[in-house]
């Protein structure tokens, strides 16, 4: 009933990303629907009493949309497995998951997957991944999806986006994943070398 939708932060009542969420929410309305978005997230945004993080789901189609609250809690992922995808796309934020759902069940002992495609690196289950090797940090190009957190990373000059293949791992020292959800400033840094792993793939 609903094949698109956004998941927005809202801190203290207010959602910090909305600007990069309008601008999706309407490239996507022209791209999926061909025509213009009918609405303006802010004037759509929940009242909210709650101190603690929320997240607003906004879910829609072409003449119609589902609002709702939910709680957040954020997940600790320390560890992440390559997995090849192949030419699998991924790019508006569709409901149906279900590939993606599937992936994420071959991560084994590992917090995550790491999507690849063709050797190339993409993004986790539901985070844009940045690298950082000791003196910048970096993220693939192009992501499966371009998240909010990455473009506001990105237009900071915070993030350089460039071709990263998993070979080119041990030339960076850390990771952090993020999201609409994940700000990067609240991301701990975790070590490459042991955490993501590509024992799977092919030499």
């Amino acid at each position: 009933m609903y094949p698109l939708f956004e998941s927005i932060r809202i801190d203290g009542g207010k959602a910090p990303l909305l600007e990069y969420h309008q601008q999706r929410l309407e490239a996507a309305f022209m791209d999926y629907f061909q025509k213009k978005c009918p609405w303006q997230l802010q004037q759509l945004l929940p009242p909210s009493n709650s101190t603690s993080r929320m997240k607003w789901r906004f879910s829609y189609n072409a003449d119609s949309y589902f609002s709702e609250i939910l709680p957040y809690r954020t997940q600790s992922i320390r560890t992440l497995k390559c997995v090849e995808i192949g030419d699998y796309n991924y790019p508006l934020k569709w409901t149906d998951r279900r590939f993606i759902d599937q992936t994420y069940q071959d991560k084994g002992d590992s917090d995550d997957v790491l999507l690849l495609q063709n050797g190339w690196l993409r993004d986790t289950s539901y985070c844009n991944i940045a690298l950082f090797d000791g003196r910048q940090w970096y993220t693939p190009h192009p992501p499966l999806f371009s998240g909010v957190e990455r473009s506001r990373m990105l237009d900071e000059n915070r993030l350089i986006s460039k071709q990263i293949h998993w070979r080119d791992l041990p030339n960076y020292e850390s990771f952090v994943l993020i999201n609409a959800l994940r700000p990067f400033e609240e991301q701990y840094p975790q070590k490459v070398a042991g955490n993501i792993k590509t024992d799977t793939l092919a030499l």
